[in-house]
Parts: structure tokens; sequence; C-alpha cells
């Protein structure tokens, strides 16, 4: 994640979210690059869980998914691949999966509260950065907005 802050008061003006940043990510830049300065919080994995997971599978026309052998008519549920020779039916099942998940950790010492902010736990905009340091601490005084009379 990408944070964005106000120079001079160490209010986070943006955020790009992400874990992992592409070489375009890094050139972008919210604000005046002037007034705003960026913090770069990367992630990295911690662990990777096996997992079991239904997803969706191509599996083979049988018998029962025939209306019409002659005709060549199929249950509504039958779709028709076109992208062969010859058009080939096949229906969608569920099969259960052995997948990897990746379990991922921001790679700072305020690990706890960025979980909290990607887990939606907790804020972004009820902290500010710390100028001298440059970690996050909470904002004491909100400054509110005050809407101009017309």
């Amino acid at each position: 994640m990408i944070y964005f802050y106000d120079k001079e008061t160490g209010k986070i003006v943006g955020t790009i979210e992400g874990r992992v940043h592409s070489e375009a990510h890094l050139k972008m830049w919210i604000g005046d690059r002037d007034k705003t300065e960026r913090v770069i919080v990367p992630w990295k994995v911690e662990k990777k869980e096996e997992i079991e997971r239904e997803v969706n599978v191509k599996a083979p026309v049988t018998d029962e998914d025939i209306v019409d052998k002659k005709k060549g008519t199929y249950k509504s549920y039958v779709k028709i691949d076109y992208s062969w020779d010859e058009p080939r039916p096949y229906k969608i099942v569920k099969k259960k999966k052995k997948m990897m998940k990746n379990i991922w950790k921001p790679d700072n010492k305020q690990t706890d509260l960025f979980q909290d902010f990607d887990r939606r736990r907790k804020k972004i905009r009820d902290y500010k950065f710390d100028l001298k340091t440059k970690k996050l601490v909470k904002r004491t005084n909100k400054s509110k907005v005050i809407k101009k009379s017309k």
C-alpha cells in the first residue's frame, strides 16, 4: 500500500491500494509533489495454507443431459464450445479443488495497524503521519468542514 500525506500536517491525502506494486504504481503521485510525501508499506507472504474450495469446471456431457440425440438438442444448462473445429457440448459442474492460499502481512513495525486498515477494522482518515518518525499516530483534532453559506 502506498500512503500520501501532507508534508506540513501529516494528514493522509490519498492511498494506492495493493500489496504488490508495479513500476507504473510507483510512478503515480497524489497531490502536488512539493506539498505531499509518500510512504510505501510493502507486504510479504507470511505463510501459505492449503485450502479446499469449490470451483466451476467444464465436464463432458452424458446421456442424461441429451434431450434428443437425433436432433442434437440438450438440456438448458448445457453450453456449446465453438472454439474447436466441431462444436463441443459441455456442462459446468462444481468440483472441490485443493489450492494454495497466501497469508499476507505488512513488512512494517506497525503491522497490526496496517492489517486493521486492510480488513476495514479501522479508518485511515482517523490517523496521520508523525512528520519526524514517519509512523502513523491517532489524529487528535479533526478539523470540521464548514459549509459556506450562499
